[in-house]
């Protein structure tokens, strides 16, 4: 019985000789990249060598040009990115310039009056008496609410839709700013004023005041959105400092405040 004929060890990275019918195994004692380089340069002394080293040693080789995207591609991507930046805004509170400009104050005061009725109702306001004249001294201080009760109950209230006037600020020209609480942050009220433009007023080193009726409102089967409760009315004024109440609504409404940290209004 005869052995087999040894197999052919070729370099696949070289020309290959004339083999035929022997068995052949391909093996490489030498890195691709080089043997190649050197391979298909001018045939001159140490060229092959020299223009690996000087050209191709420690560089990334782009070997073929990459696939175009396309434009609607790129339409679609850049799309998908504004949708997210937007999502993003809306869950910050930013709203747009084209949103801006469709604010009106007007549009806000159903929603204050809607916030008028609630802390007339928070606060358990009496309504206001039928009788004609000035009540004495007595029964003024008899319908005034109690302070303290009022403070607790105002510390976890929501102020959305609340006309607020900023008294103090360290930035003088939000000093008199006053218009509808529409967003609230842990650090800022978003308002729009009376000029129909929305302010971001920070609340840090902020004095604000606010008023609420001493009165609740009478119910009436057919009310007049227009008309403020405020007009003509008697109101409790309160002082609210910015710097104690930075905190978000949804917070304060679960947030149990100790005597040492009641936030001052």
């Amino acid at each position: 019985m005869s052995n087999p004929p040894k197999p052919v060890i070729v370099d696949p990275y070289r020309p290959f000789p004339s083999l035929k019918g022997q068995r052949v195994v391909f093996s490489s004692s030498t890195p691709f990249t080089p043997s190649y380089v050197q391979l298909h340069t001018p045939s001159t002394s140490n060229s092959g060598s020299q223009a690996y080293t000087s050209r191709v040693q420690g560089r990334q080789i782009l070997l073929e040009n990459p696939a175009k995207e396309s434009k609607l591609k790129k339409e679609r991507t850049a799309r998908r990115a504004r949708q997210k930046l937007d999502g993003k805004r809306k869950e910050a509170g930013i709203i747009s310039r084209k949103e801006q400009s469709a604010l009106a104050y007007d549009a806000f005061m159903p929603i204050h009056h809607m916030w008028c009725s609630y802390m007339a109702e928070l606060m358990n306001l009496q309504t206001k008496p039928s009788e004609t004249g000035n009540p004495g001294p007595s029964r003024i201080s008899h319908r005034m609410p109690n302070a303290a009760t009022m403070h607790a109950k105002l510390v976890k209230a929501d102020f959305h839709g609340c006309i607020i006037k900023v008294q103090q600020s360290r930035n003088p020209s939000l000093v008199g700013c006053c218009g509808i609480i529409i967003h609230e942050t842990e650090n800022t009220f978003k308002i729009v004023t009376e000029k129909n433009s929305l302010k971001v007023i920070p609340k840090e080193n902020s004095i604000f005041t606010f008023s609420i009726p001493l009165y609740g409102p009478i119910p009436h089967p057919h009310p007049t959105p227009h008309a403020s409760p405020l007009t003509n009315e008697a109101c409790i004024q309160f002082e609210l400092y910015g710097n104690q109440f930075r905190f978000r609504s949804a917070d304060r409404a679960t947030r149990k405040f100790k005597p040492k940290e009641t936030i001052e209004l």
